[in-house]
């Protein structure tokens, strides 16, 4: 489980970390300029900071508090990998198997400054015996690996800590649960 968490700058909610929009019903206001930060790093604050519940509920060292984990984010559950993004710090999008990633993609990064040089359908992700494989499907833009071109058609085995490069934005991969 991740312990990152994004707080909603209008209402003081704690949002998962992926969210788009504050989880808190009678706010849903806009996250996407609000950086995650480190569970830890927000435990001081949210003894006075959290408005939803009053305060946080207790969790074990590296899991989310309760009142945190049931959101309403609208992301696969299961996703056991993310992208964070080095081009636009702040951003990170949640990976999962067959997932493709485009302005237009299941991993919308439409989100992102300079977008429009990813393709729509830039890439798939693919899980398979335990190991993840990113396929180039851009024709014209680039798709590289550790700063190695990868073909279009052709899969590249990823492990954590790769750097993925989509045209001009570039990604951190990160495997989660390792």
């Amino acid at each position: 489980m991740s312990n990152r968490v994004k707080k909603c700058p209008k209402c003081g909610f704690w949002n998962d970390e992926f969210a788009y929009f504050c989880e808190k019903p009678e706010c849903k206001e806009s996250l996407m300029n609000v950086a995650a930060v480190n569970i830890d790093d927000t435990s001081q604050e949210k003894e006075t900071g959290f408005r939803y519940n009053d305060k946080p509920q207790t969790s074990k060292k590296g899991q989310l508090p309760d009142n945190v984990k049931n959101t309403y984010t609208k992301h696969l559950p299961n996703a056991e990998a993310r992208l964070e993004c080095l081009s636009q710090p702040g951003f990170a999008f949640k990976v999962f198997d067959q997932g493709i990633i485009g302005r237009q993609g299941d991993i919308d990064v439409s989100c992102l400054e300079n977008c429009l040089y990813i393709s729509r359908l830039h890439a798939c992700f693919f899980l398979a015996e335990g190991k993840w494989y990113l396929q180039n499907l851009s024709e014209t833009n680039k798709t590289m690996v550790n700063n190695a071109r990868v073909p279009h058609g052709f899969r590249q085995v990823l492990s954590d800590g790769d750097r993925i490069t989509l045209a001009n934005s570039s990604f951190l991969f990160r495997v989660m649960n390792q």
